[in-house]
């Protein structure tokens, strides 16, 4: 009942006047159907009383008011489909804008889990389908609750011996119907990972990245193999729900018959009976039954989305705090971070982190792979929460990580492509820019002259998906994510592996505009070129999870042995 409350108080939040309108109309169609047949027992029972009154002016009003409830039922019937539509959209316009809101609110460790993720896709994915599923079910009780009311009315005053079993079948199939939705759940529950597994195999066919070295490895038929034994399990757990349903609720179907025969039994037992009478409680009991079983479909429905409802409920509840909306930007000159650890599903990925690092500084982080780089990355922008110690912008401790995103633009090592035009890719997250400042841009990274020559020029959509797109090659998409970093106003810049994908002259050009860009802020570059570090370069070498504060290149070479074997077997690698 709490999930039903909170339901109708989020729909109310939405529309009060598309929620009270939707009441009106669900309490209209519920009633006029079963007028109609009220109306419809006189009309016979006067025709088969006495033919000559076929011209009285009783029966032409009844014809005619029958009439007219049949004209309004279609009216209410046509108000209340454009009215649920509409309430519809609503509802998935607000529950979208609230939920991914939301979703951006999860700190990346919180992400990063497989539980979280499921349930983030479960919500995205069915969340505003339940709640209008839920918004349904109410307005089918308010229905079928009227519709068994009038019905047990009416079947009291026309045999009370018909009403104990009409109860006994309702109650039994009540609890019937409920099982079987609890079944029907726990069913769908287990298919979310095989589910979640299908929709990445079907995403690896259509993407461009994957589709390429599916075609040179042969390994479609491996993932073809994988969705049908996913979907071979679909088949066995659909088997099994089907006889579990049949043996539950079966005899309900066959009560229903045998209370449909028991009318007609009782009327041709009595001789002295009216037609439209036998005829009215015939609709009526169908009515009573079909109000019943509509009832406990429903019931079923919403117990098979129960659960989803409190994940959707508890969700938009959580307390997750925007930080960008919770402070003031400040100015600063140093980010520090005194005897810090990142932890990450239960395992420590770094410790002993020291560091200060000053604003007109570049800094290269240097280690070997899988030493942990890209997550002090993540740790210094914010997406990481300190397993211990401090963080200070100068003198000012920073209370949550996630204020330092406010400071941060960053350029990912698994940067995204998005499908979008180039305005878009820059200015991601950001109002556009003026033309000037998105051709100086364009300019800093070499992609002016790329640029250019698409089709619509800035307003070319990129990519593969789409049609009328153009797709970059690797080394201009990775540009294209580094101008993305350069066009955010930012006091830290951090790139991930910038040259990664670029040529000899780009990687100049790239590590020429960084190097300029600490003149006003702090540059922190993850380099994996050890060859192009000055000899007066600042390094932040990362060994066994162990963060050292900051060291001039020349300087570790001479003291760190173990940086010095480092670099040389880079050098002896990239020499070979």
């Amino acid at each position: 009942m709490n999930k039903i409350i909170r339901t109708v108080h989020y729909l109310l939040n939405i529309s009060k006047y598309r929620f009270f309108l939707s009441v009106i109309l669900s309490c209209s169609r519920s009633l006029l159907p079963l007028i109609q047949i009220y109306l419809m027992q006189k009309i016979v029972n006067l025709i088969s009383v006495n033919q000559s009154l076929l011209t009285s002016k009783e029966l032409y009003n009844v014809i005619l008011i029958y009439t007219f409830a049949l004209i309004l039922e279609l009216i209410c019937e046509k108000m209340a489909e454009y009215n649920i539509m509409h309430f519809r959209t609503e509802i998935e316009l607000s529950f979208t804008e609230e939920i991914l809101t939301k979703v951006c609110y999860l700190s990346l460790s919180s992400f990063e889990e497989s539980d979280v993720q499921n349930k983030v896709r479960r919500i995205c994915s069915f969340g505003s389908s339940t709640i209008y599923t839920t918004l349904n079910f109410v307005l089918e009780i308010i229905i079928n609750s009227i519709v068994l009311f009038v019905s047990v009315i009416y079947v009291i005053k026309i045999d009370t011996n018909l009403l104990f079993p009409l109860c006994i079948v309702s109650a039994y199939s009540s609890l019937k119907f409920i099982d079987v939705s609890r079944k029907n759940y726990e069913i769908d529950f287990l298919q979310t990972e095989q589910r979640k597994e299908n929709w990445y195999f079907n995403f690896l066919i259509t993407q461009n990245k994957s589709f390429k070295e599916l075609k040179v490895f042969g390994g479609v038929n491996k993932i073809i193999k994988k969705i049908k034994s996913n979907i071979m399990k679909f088949f066995s757990d659909e088997k099994y729900l089907f006889w579990y349903s049949l043996k539950k609720t079966g005899l309900w179907q066959v009560y229903n018959i045998i209370i449909v025969i028991y009318v007609l039994i009782r009327f041709s037992s009595n001789g002295n009976f009216n037609v439209g009478d036998l005829l009215a409680t015939i609709q009526i009991v169908n009515k009573y039954l079909g109000a019943s079983q509509s009832m406990l479909s429903s019931i079923t429905t919403f117990n098979e989305k129960k659960l989803l409802l409190t994940e959707v409920f508890d969700f938009l509840d959580s307390r997750e705090a925007n930080s960008r909306d919770d402070f003031n930007l400040e100015s600063f000159k140093k980010i520090s971070i005194i005897h810090g650890s990142v932890k990450c599903s239960d395992t420590i990925i770094l410790e002993e982190i020291q560091l200060d690092l000053e604003q007109g500084n570049v800094y290269f982080v240097v280690g070997e792979n899988g030493a942990g780089k890209t997550s002090l990355i993540k740790c210094l922008c914010g997406l990481y929460e300190l397993e211990k110690g401090e963080i200070y912008l100068d003198d000012r401790i920073v209370r949550k990580s996630e204020e330092l995103l406010n400071y941060c633009s960053v350029q990912f090592q698994d940067f995204t492509e998005l499908e979008m035009d180039v305005i878009d890719n820059i200015y991601f997250s950001a109002e556009e820019k003026d033309s000037v400042e998105t051709s100086r841009v364009l300019c800093q990274v070499g992609l002016k002259t790329k640029v250019n020559s698409l089709p619509q020029k800035e307003k070319t959509r990129l990519g593969t998906w789409f049609s009328n797109s153009v797709n970059l090659s690797g080394g201009e998409w990775q540009r294209l994510a580094i101008a993305r970093a350069l066009s955010r106003d930012a006091k830290i810049y951090l790139f991930d592996e910038p040259t990664s994908m670029q040529d000899l002259f780009s990687k100049e050009r790239i590590i020429k505009i960084l190097r300029k860009l600490s003149e006003n802020s702090i540059v922190v570059i993850i380099n994996h070129n050890i060859e192009n570090l000055r000899p007066e370069d600042n390094v932040i070498f990362i060994s066994n999870k162990i963060v050292n504060n900051v060291q001039i290149h020349q300087q570790l070479i001479e003291d760190n042995h173990e940086y010095a074997e480092f670099v040389r077997r880079d050098s002896n690698e990239k020499n070979s």
